[in-house]
């Protein structure tokens, strides 16, 4: 618990993520020491090591080709239309959504307080935007 508190309090004064996360490792070999000394063979902390490499390898796969794939996208304006076009597609999908919910409020269109939004009168306005 107490590496996890340094992680968190250091992560929140401002230092880097990396540099909070060495800190942390530090004392939780501090920790070990302190709370079960047998076990805190060199053999053991090299074994422990082996196996976080061994572990963490499939997920820093998966994240450099993430960064790869939208490094690529953001170049190329690719992410950009993408976005446009599923922006596009949700808007055109939901325009009777957007009529009702606007419709009903027929002082934001008309400037008046006239009832006659709640029936879908001044969601007409909002067409003429789209």
């Amino acid at each position: 618990m107490v590496p996890l508190l340094v992680l968190v309090a250091l992560i929140i004064s401002g230092m880097s993520v990396q540099l909070s996360a060495f800190y942390s490792i530090i004392v939780t070999l501090i920790v070990g020491f302190m709370k079960n000394r047998r076990n805190m063979t060199v053999g053991n902390i090299l074994g422990a090591c082996e196996n976080s490499v061994k572990s963490i390898a499939p997920v820093a796969a998966a994240c450099i080709l993430a960064g790869i794939i939208m490094g690529s996208m953001s170049l190329t304006g690719f992410g950009l239309k993408i976005s446009s076009l599923i922006e596009n597609d949700i808007r055109r999908k939901f325009i009777v959504c957007t009529i009702a919910f606007h419709g009903s409020q027929p002082s934001v269109w008309y400037g008046t307080s006239d009832i006659g939004g709640i029936y879908g009168i001044g969601g007409i306005g909002l067409l003429r935007y789209y």
